[in-house]
């Protein structure tokens, strides 16, 4: 027998050897499903070890048998389930980290290994969408506080506040306007457009260590530019006189029926 036709004779042995140990037919597959679908069963029910272990219905699945599969669904539905509802506060977001968790699983089949156990990759895929999405909606509850707040903070500014914002906003745009470009282009992203380091750092075909260098640099000078606009302004820091002299002064005067 030539190499190759020995290496296709192996092959076959191969794939032989895994059909004959899950000892399951495609037609008692199929018929499985139906039943495990029509009627509702126990937790042991929906094992079935009768149709092979989680790792000869991976092995079926990657052969293109799609209901062993379901029954790989099935079998690990509840585990999975009271896994991933114990991170997240609803049945709903639940059942959709569990499809989810699925879908992650069947893409990558042929990634599993078998280092571990099915249901433990399985597992970790659950816990990991789990987390994902409990980060994601940790991000979403701290923008809509962020929001919430800044709409108490409209409310409660007074005119006179809307000004000096405004001035102050102009003010620290001119100063950044005269910053060296290198330093401008760097604080721009980071700080106005909240990119993090790596983001700029390809952005500007720069090192990560060059950006956070030219930010701290850009710092400093925009302080030296801010500190020089109102520098000779220092004198009116605290300012208490006029209405608000009065007023303490008529207010100690009246206390003391003077």
């Amino acid at each position: 027998m030539s190499p190759g036709g020995h290496a296709n004779f192996l092959r076959v042995c191969r794939f032989a050897r895994i059909f004959a140990r899950s000892a399951v037919t495609r037609r008692e597959l199929l018929a499985s499903n139906e039943v495990m679908k029509s009627a509702p069963a126990s937790n042991a029910s929906l094992v079935r070890p009768e149709l092979g272990t989680d790792e000869q219905l991976v092995d079926l699945v990657l052969g293109g048998d799609v209901d062993s599969f379901a029954v790989l669904m099935r079998r690990h539905n509840q585990r999975l389930y009271r896994v991933v509802r114990g991170f997240v506060g609803d049945a709903s977001t639940a059942e959709d980290i569990l499809q989810q968790t699925y879908v992650l699983a069947y893409r990558g089949l042929a990634q599993f290994e078998r280092r571990a156990k099915f249901s433990t990759w399985l597992t970790r895929i659950a816990v990991r969408e789990a987390l994902r999405t409990r980060r994601r909606a940790a991000r979403v509850e701290e923008v809509h506080e962020r929001a919430n707040l800044v709409r108490v903070i409209e409310l409660t500014r007074s005119p006179e506040d809307h000004a000096a914002i405004k001035e102050w906003t102009r003010a620290l745009e001119r100063a950044i306007d005269e910053l060296p470009e290198e330093y401008r282009t760097v604080l721009v992203l980071r700080r106005v457009e909240q990119m993090d380091t790596d983001e700029t750092a390809a952005l500007l075909g720069l090192s990560p260590e060059n950006v956070r260098v030219r930010l701290h640099r850009a710092r400093a000078l925009l302080k030296e530019v801010l500190f020089q606009r109102v520098g000779d302004s220092l004198d009116e820091v605290y300012e208490f006189g006029g209405k608000r002299c009065d007023g303490i002064v008529a207010h100690v005067l009246a206390e003391l029926s003077l």
